[in-house]
């Protein structure tokens, strides 16, 4: 059954949706299998257009976050004295991009797809959440 999904902003305009999960990485690998995770958890269906349509919307937002150190000195210091130090913080340049994947469901048209019964039913309420 559908599940609605709860998105909220606060008052410096951020948007959250309840209910959604971040998970940290350190590697490609990492970064593959929490994709194999929720292309396991998509929802698909097959039509006469398309062996496996998308039924449900994913989102995955890839964050990359790089820190370069200043003074390469200042690198090696900050390791030895990590734990209550600021001076990682202070010495290191944190540079930040944002990537986000959108997989939207299927929205083909029913006469094009021989869709009937739930999955007709379900092509219309795709197509409606599109609109919204």
């Amino acid at each position: 059954s559908p599940t609605s999904l709860i998105i909220r902003e606060d008052k410096r305009g951020s948007i959250s949706v309840e209910g959604l999960k971040e998970v940290a990485v350190n590697s490609l690998e990492q970064l593959m299998d929490v994709f194999r995770v929720g292309e396991t958890n998509k929802s698909v269906g097959s039509t006469k257009m398309n062996d496996r349509s998308s039924r449900s919307h994913a989102i995955l937002k890839i964050i990359v976050e790089r820190k370069t150190a200043l003074n390469p000195r200042d690198a090696t210091d900050d390791k030895e004295n990590a734990e209550g130090s600021n001076n990682a913080s202070e010495s290191a340049v944190k540079t930040s991009s944002a990537l986000n994947l959108v997989d939207l469901a299927g929205s083909e048209s029913v006469r094009h797809t021989g869709a009937s019964g739930m999955q007709k039913k379900e092509g219309g309420t795709i197509n409606q959440s599109l609109l919204t």
